[in-house]
């Protein structure tokens, strides 16, 4: 059955008000059927993201990998915060890039898992000591947003910046 123009909505932004993470759980849960049905409808296939959460800021990032530990086929994409409720991220590469992705990641016949880690607003993430620009392990992966990064059990592996993770075939070639 196809489904075009049901769930028209947010495109899977957690609103800034949830800032816990279960708040930000209980938003995916009720949203993340929408960007399920958008996948469906445009593949005619089955929706294979497993489990998608959010973490409103890069701070709740180890926490929220910590929960997904042993998660196979994780995934995390780094996006520009949400400007306000209801409106997108202020990175226009973000607002484009972030369906496309989630498109890619749908069509695959793995069982994906996949963290949405929101970096802040402009100024907060143009900073040369925010702590993703700081961080050993995690500077070489993320240049600039969106970012899409393959998780494994020590860290990350490989990834995908700016315009490469709008590439639906580069995507494709990251998740295997």
């Amino acid at each position: 059955m196809h489904h075009a123009g049901q769930g028209q909505g947010p495109a899977g932004r957690a609103p800034a008000r949830f800032l816990s993470r279960e708040g930000a759980e209980q938003w995916e849960q009720t949203h993340l059927r929408t960007l399920a049905r958008e996948a469906v409808c445009r593949w005619c296939a089955i929706m294979v993201l497993t489990k998608v959460l959010t973490a409103p800021s890069a701070s709740q990032l180890n926490p929220m990998l910590e929960e997904l530990s042993g998660a196979r086929h994780l995934y995390v994409l780094f996006l520009g915060s949400p400007v306000a409720e209801d409106k997108p991220s202020w990175c226009p590469d973000c607002v484009r890039g972030e369906p496309e992705i989630l498109k890619s990641l749908a069509a695959s016949s793995k069982h994906i898992n996949l963290l949405r880690v929101y970096v802040g607003d402009r100024p907060t993430w143009r900073d040369p000591s925010h702590p993703l620009r700081t961080d050993p392990k995690l500077s070489q992966f993320i240049r600039g947003v969106p970012s899409l990064v393959s998780w494994g059990s020590d860290g990350p592996l490989k990834s995908l910046g700016d315009q490469e993770a709008q590439d639906q075939e580069l995507v494709r070639q990251l998740v295997g």
